[in-house]
Order: C-alpha cells, then sequence, then structure tokens
C-alpha cells in the first residue's frame, strides 16, 4: 500500500514541476490541442486442461480458466522544440489462473513516464525516464532509465542504455536469480542493467549486435545476421543468432547458474499468400547447472508455439543443461476473407540434465482476424506434452481467445 501511494505522489509531484515549464512555452489552449492520445482496450480468455499420467501420478484431470481485461492510455505532447513527454497508464484486471500466466490480479499504474529529447543538428535521440527497455534480452520489460541513440551513419542505429528495476506487464519486480543461498541484493530488482548495442546492415546482409550487464550477476553478448531474396514472387530468407552468457563468479559459487552458449537457425519462405518457418536452436550451460540467455520468455530469440516459452528449462530464460529445439511455423492469409490469417505451430524440445531427460512437444492450431486497422482478434490452442523419464507424463491443452481494439 505504501508502495502505491509513493508511486502516485511522484507521479503527482513530477507532473506538477513539469507543468509550468509546459504552460510557459505554450498557451493552455495550444497545450490542450497538441496533446496525442492514444492507446488500446484488450479482453482475453483462457482455459486449460491437464490431465496427468495416472500410472505415475495418481491424479485426476484438472481444468481452470482465466479472463482478463487490459486498458492503455498513452498521452503524448511536446514541450519545448526537441522535447516531448510521454505518459502512459495501465489498468488490468485478471480473474482466475492458469500454469504459467500469472492469476488473478488487479493492477492500476502509470506504466510509462518519460521524457525524449532530440539533439539540435543530430540524429540523436536522448529518452530518460520509466520506459520499455527494447533489448534483445527483454521481452516487455519496463525500466527506469535512459536509452539514447543515434543514426547519423547512414542505415545504421546506435544504442546506448541503462536502467535500473527491471519490471514486467504485471508492475511486479522482475523475477530473482533461482535458488540463490545469498542475500536479497542479488535480486535482479536490485541490479543496474547496462547496454550497448548495434542495428545495420552490411550491403544485403542486416545485421545486430548488443552487449547486456545486468551488474554482478551476468554478461551477456547477441549477434544476429540475416539474408533473405526474393525469387519468382517468393521471399527467401534465413536467420542466424548467438548469445553467450558470462554469469559473476560469485553467482557461481552461491548458486546453480554457470555460463552458456545459444545457437539458432532460422529459414522462412512465403509470398502474399502462404509462409512458413522452420528452426532450430541449441543452448548448453556448463556443468549440466542453469543458464540464463534471456531475461525474460524469449526476447528477440528465435522461437514458436505459445505455451512452451513459459516452460522453465525449455526456453531460453533459465534453461538447464543441453536444450535442442526445433520447429516448423506456417501462416495461411485467406484472401476470400480480408484480414483473416490461419496458423499451425509445432514445436519439439530435448532437454538433458545429468539423469534427467525431457522430451516436450507442442502442436499449436490458430488464427487472427483484423478487422480494420483498430480492431482485431485472434485465437489459438495448444496441445502439450511432456513426456520426461523419471518425472510424471503431463498432457496440457490451452485456449486461448482475444480482442483487442486501438485507438
Amino acid at each position: 500500500m505504501k508502495k502505491g501511494v509513493f508511486k502516485l505522489l511522484a507521479t503527482f509531484f513530477l507532473s506538477a514541476l513539469l507543468l509550468p515549464f509546459y504552460l510557459h512555452a505554450k498557451s493552455l489552449e495550444e497545450a490542450i490541442k497538441d496533446i496525442k492520445i492514444s492507446g488500446e482496450i484488450k479482453g482475453g480468455y483462457y482455459h486449460q486442461k491437464i490431465d496427468p499420467d495416472p500410472l505415475k501420478d495418481f491424479q485426476d484431470s484438472s481444468s481452470s480458466n482465466l479472463v482478463e481485461y487490459r486498458g492503455i492510455l498513452r498521452m503524448a505532447t511536446p514541450v519545448i522544440n526537441g522535447l516531448q513527454m510521454v505518459m502512459e497508464g495501465l489498468f488490468q484486471d485478471r480473474n482466475g489462473h492458469i500454469e504459467n500466466i500469472p492469476g488473478s490480479d488487479r493492477l492500476f499504474s502509470v506504466y510509462q513516464l518519460y521524457g525524449t529529447y532530440i539533439l539540435s543538428n543530430s540524429k540523436t535521440n536522448i529518452i530518460l525516464g520509466r520506459q520499455y527497455m527494447d533489448t534483445p534480452f527483454t521481452n516487455e520489460l519496463i525500466s527506469t532509465g535512459f536509452k539514447v541513440t543515434n543514426k547519423d551513419l547512414p542505415g545504421w542505429v546506435f544504442s546506448i542504455v541503462a536502467f535500473k528495476n527491471m519490471k514486467d506487464r504485471n508492475d511486479e519486480l522482475y523475477y530473482y536469480i533461482s535458488d540463490l543461498k545469498a542475500s536479497k541484493d542479488k535480486h535482479i530488482k536490485d541490479k543496474k542493467f547496462y547496454g550497448i548495442g548495434a542495428e545495420g546492415s552490411f550491403g544485403v546482409i542486416p545485421m545486430k549486435i548488443w552487449v547486456g550487464n545486468i551488474d554482478e550477476v551476468t554478461s551477456n553478448i547477441f549477434a544476429e545476421a540475416k539474408y533473405g531474396i526474393n525469387y519468382q514472387g517468393f521471399d527467401i530468407g534465413v536467420t542466424g543468432q548467438y548469445c553467450a552468457s558470462s554469469i559473476d563468479d560469485r553467482v557461481k559459487e552461491l548458486s546453480d547458474m554457470d555460463d552458456s552458449t545459444y545457437y539458432g537457425v532460422c529459414a522462412k519462405v512465403g509470398n502474399t499468400v502462404f509462409n512458413a518457418r522452420a528452426g532450430y536452436t541449441y543452448i548448453e550451460t556448463e556443468n549440466n547447472k542453469k543458464g540464463f540467455v534471456a531475461f525474460q520468455n524469449v526476447g528477440s530469440f528465435i522461437s514458436a508455439g505459445e505455451m512452451m516459452k513459459y516452460k522453465k528449462g525449455l526456453s531460453v530464460d533459465l534453461n538447464y543443461g543441453e536444450t535442442k529445439t526445433w520447429f516448423i511455423a506456417t501462416r495461411i492469409n485467406i484472401l476470400p476473407i480480408k484480414g483473416l490469417t490461419l496458423r499451425a505451430d509445432y514445436v519439439n524440445v530435448e532437454n538433458s540434465i545429468v539423469s534427467k531427460d525431457r522430451d516436450a512437444e507442442e502442436f499449436v492450431i490458430g488464427g487472427k482476424y483484423r478487422f480494420n486497422k483498430k480492431l482485431n482478434f485472434k485465437t489459438w490452442y495448444s496441445i502439450f506434452k511432456d513426456d520426461s523419464k523419471n518425472t510424471p507424463k503431463i498432457d496440457q491443452s490451452t485456449f486461448h481467445f482475444e480482442a483487442k481494439y486501438k485507438f
């Protein structure tokens, strides 16, 4: 409760400090006209059924539901030449619970609050405040800090970032390093993140290189290269990725974590009607321990499926031992019905750690319908099977539907 009051007071005082500068730069009428309002409203439903192996687990089947509503309101306004203020409010209400997805909660908060300033006579942009981290290692993480981007070199974007307190959509402090036998000062929420990146092209090959460091926890390097051609109306391309994680020596001593390496490749082919992807990823953590390649879910890493990315030990965040993944994913645009796309994904994961072997697979079918630029619908049905040795066999089916309206 105290934290909520503190955030409200902090937001109020920050707004009060900025208001005189804003009104001094423009009249009130002009100020109101310049405010740009956008956002989205989303409603979603999950239904999940779990069928344990009766020969190993001796439990009955179980089912659960989750209903969620989310609204985002974003306001952006110029203050003075080159300076813009952005505030984003988030309302989220969840009722119910399913495995691997956050359960019941209600949240109302200032989700993003930052200022962005473009340097005169330069293509340098400075963003300061609470914002999306926007790095290959993160998915929807929010953090407080700064981001500087520069586009002076044609075709390239250079970035420098520094953040503290990584948070997810639930506004909760992001998860801590698992099973540490140390004090709370090793939790990610108490650590700083620094990163530097470069994105651009060498000829016809787009590239991305990032180095990220969570202070006293891990240092990661990420590299990606793509190549594509168009042949008789078909877009054909291949993507290669590499990531290495170097865990802090003290963390190695106090936990079951160690250095890890990730390799990924994905080939795709498609046209206006049909496209398909096939990919393979490999992660190896030294001494059969836990690795820390991504900082949340799958980040910008090659992936497919829906529920697989939430499975610890089978995804790129907090993976264990040696993990091999291959997948194929297809999309078909139904041209007679403009905006309708059908999908099918198959993902297979093998994980080996000491004497425990996991063999899991997921099959997903679904579709999305874009009614117009503002309203779209999405649905999918996932069947996840875990046929691991020495552990109970699990069959998990999950249905999801959502409607989203943007304004």
